[in-house]
C-alpha cells in the first residue's frame, strides 16, 4: 500500500524469513506473533552480532520490528505489548565510501569493445554524467530523453522518493547516446532507451556483468552502479558545484544524506582555503 519499491520487499521478505528459520531452530511457535518475547528478541539479535557488523544487525531489526509495529497497528490485540518497544539498536552512522575515480570512469567509455561497445561507452558516461540510480537509469525510455538539451526527466513511478525529477546528460554523453542510438532500429518513443542482446530492457543483473567484464578487460578495480552515483556527487562537488544543488540532482530528501556521498578529503579542504582563507582575501 505504500508502494515500496520491489527491492525494498524482498529486504523484508528475506529477513522475516531469517527470522522464522532462528524460531525454528530455536523451537518457538511460528504460528502465534503474539508469543514473541522481548528475551527471545533480544537472544535473536545477539545471536546476529555475533557474525555480523552492527550494519548488518541494525538491518533485520528495522524489518522484525516493521513487521510488529505493523502486526500492532493493523489487529490491534487485546493485552499485548509489543516486545520490541523495549529493544533499541543503535543504527550506525554510515561510512561515506569512495566512488570510482572519474579517471576510471574514462577509461571505462574510451575503452570499451566487443558488439556493443558503443552501448557500454554510452551506459558509463551518462550514467556518472546524471548521477542516476541505477533502478531510474534503466527505466528511462526513449522519451524520457532531450537529446538537443540534455534534459533527462526520471518519471515519479521509478523513483525510490516516488517523486519526479530532472537531471541531465551532457554534450559528451549525448554524442556517445547519439552513436549509439544510430545502431538501434525501430525506435518508438516508449522504446527502452538501453538493451541487451536479445533487444529486451537492460537488467540490473546484465548491467553488473557490463561492469565487471570491462573493469576486467582495462584492468581496474571492479565497481558497482552505486559507485558512479558517488562519483557523480564528489565530482560535481570539486567543480564548483553547490551541495544543494548536487541533492536535488541526486534526488535526496535532505542534505545529511547528500553529506554522506562527499568524501571530502585533505585535498578539498586545501583548494577551498586557498579560495576562500579571510586574509588573502583581503587584499582582493
Amino acid at each position: 500500500m505504500k508502494q515500496r519499491s520491489k527491492r525494498t520487499i524482498e529486504f523484508y521478505h528475506y529477513n522475516f524469513d531469517n527470522f522464522q528459520k532462528w524460531l525454528k531452530t530455536e523451537k518457538i511457535s511460528q504460528t502465534n506473533i503474539e508469543l514473541i518475547t522481548t528475551q527471545q528478541l533480544k537472544k535473536y539479535f545477539i545471536h546476529l552480532s555475533e557474525t555480523r557488523t552492527s550494519g548488518g544487525t541494525h538491518a533485520p531489526y528495522r524489518a522484525i520490528r516493521a513487521l510488529l509495529y505493523f502486526y500492532e497497528e493493523e489487529f490491534e490485540p487485546d493485552n499485548w505489548k509489543n516486545p520490541i518497544k523495549k529493544i533499541k539498536i543503535e543504527n550506525p552512522k554510515p561510512e561515506i565510501l569512495d566512488g570510482i575515480p572519474i579517471e576510471h570512469v574514462k577509461i571505462l567509455i574510451e575503452n570499451t569493445s566487443g558488439t556493443f561497445k558503443l552501448r557500454d561507452s554510452a551506459l558509463f558516461s551518462c550514467l556518472v554524467d546524471s548521477g542516476c540510480r541505477i533502478t531510474e537509469f534503466l527505466l528511462l525510455n526513449i522519451e524520457d530523453v532531450d537529446l538537443i538539451s540534455g534534459r533527462v526527466f526520471i518519471k515519479r513511478e521509478n523513483s525510490k522518493t516516488k517523486k519526479s525529477r530532472v537531471v541531465f546528460f551532457g554534450k559528451d554523453s549525448r554524442k556517445y547516446l547519439r552513436k549509439y542510438l544510430k545502431t538501434r532500429e525501430n525506435l518508438e518513443p516508449d522504446s527502452p532507451l538501453w538493451i541487451n542482446i536479445v533487444n529486451s530492457r537492460l537488467q540490473y543483473y546484465g548491467f553488473m556483468k557490463i561492469i565487471k567484464r570491462n573493469c576486467d578487460i582495462n584492468n581496474i578495480p571492479y565497481c558497482s552502479p552505486h559507485d558512479f552515483r558517488r562519483c557523480f556527487a564528489i565530482t560535481l562537488y570539486r567543480n564548483g558545484a553547490s551541495v544543494l544543488d548536487i541533492s536535488n540532482l541526486l534526488g535526496h530528501r535532505s542534505l545529511e544524506v547528500t553529506q554522506r556521498y562527499l568524501k571530502i578529503d585533505e585535498k578539498d579542504l586545501l583548494k577551498s582555503h586557498i579560495s576562500n582563507n579571510p586574509i588573502d582575501n583581503l587584499r582582493k
